[in-house]
């Protein structure tokens, strides 16, 4: 008898780590999926702690204040690159994945959702973006 290999979509939350959110999202996720719910399918949920949000979910300002407050910041260009070459292929190459990738992000990680989905809009087939920081 040969089992059946189940794919899963995969949903990123690229702020989170067990001290943030990722715990209460997932549970979203687990409990919308249950079958007396069936809200979403069963799914991966893919949580990236950050050292330094500033530095990767923001793009380059012109703007002195902004550089002289935040001077780590404008470096997202690297951390989508580095979602989109090395971080997706490892979760599909690591686990058995559908083709749909979700992202769930709010606040400073909308705004970096938010360029994304201008920039790269293949990275995600779906985009939840709640309240972004689009300052």
């Amino acid at each position: 008898m040969t089992q059946k290999i189940i794919h899963y979509p995969e949903i990123y939350l690229l702020d989170e780590s067990k001290d943030e959110d990722f715990i209460h999202t997932s549970g979203i996720v687990q409990f919308a999926s249950f079958s007396w719910i069936n809200m979403i399918p069963e799914s991966i949920v893919v949580g990236i702690g950050n050292v330094d949000r500033k530095k990767d979910f923001t793009y380059p300002s012109q703007n002195k204040l902004d550089q002289k407050e935040f001077p780590t910041s404008g470096k997202s260009k690297s951390f989508i690159a580095f979602i989109q070459n090395e971080f997706q292929p490892f979760i599909d190459s690591t686990y058995s994945t559908t083709s749909t990738k979700i992202i769930i992000e709010l606040s400073l990680g909308g705004l970096l959702a938010t360029e994304i989905l201008f920039k790269k809009p293949e990275l995600f087939e779906n985009y939840l973006i709640v309240n972004p920081s689009l300052w």
